[in-house]
């Protein structure tokens, strides 16, 4: 968990203490969490879950570019309507997500909070399970991985920068 100062456009807050999603708000990686509910729901390939097993081996052992691991990542949702992304999301998050979280970050997230900083998640982690998490936590802002869609229908690529 790091901690960055600046005056700038924060809102009355002093500071922004950054945190990290996976391993550090929870003790788990919550992609691989989507990933084995998705396939559990069939609403992913055996061919996507291969690719997303590949990419996982590629990044682990820093055979790629992170940034095309991540942008690839994200491709088994390609024609998946953001509503069933969105209601995977929150089934994940409340059958692993919220019981992975830690004492020691809900403690961390409080005691900046008190000391009047904005505590924001800063990760490469989807934004749907980014912001159940940070609404179940009181968190003032997220920073993630989003993906695009078109009329409710997931591309299957990444929506602007990526976070990692």
């Amino acid at each position: 968990m790091g901690t960055i100062s600046s005056k700038n456009k924060l809102n009355g807050k002093s500071y922004i203490a950054f945190f990290d999603l996976d391993h550090t708000l929870i003790m788990a990686n919550s992609g691989k969490l989507l990933i084995k509910e998705a396939r559990e729901k069939r609403m992913m390939s055996l061919m996507d879950l291969a690719r997303a097993l590949w990419m996982s081996f590629l990044y682990k052992f820093h055979l790629r570019n992170t940034e095309k691991i991540i942008a690839d990542m994200v491709q088994w949702l390609e024609g998946v309507p953001l509503k069933k992304v969105n209601e995977l999301s929150s089934e994940v998050f409340l059958k692993h997500i919220i019981i992975a979280i830690t004492d020691e970050a809900r403690r961390e997230i409080i005691m900046h909070q008190e000391k009047n900083a904005a505590a924001v998640i800063l990760s490469s982690a989807l934004y749907p399970v980014c912001k159940a998490v940070a609404g179940y936590l009181n968190m003032d802002d997220i920073i993630c991985t989003q993906f695009e869609t078109n009329d409710g229908i997931c591309t299957g690529r990444p929506s602007g920068r990526l976070c990692f």
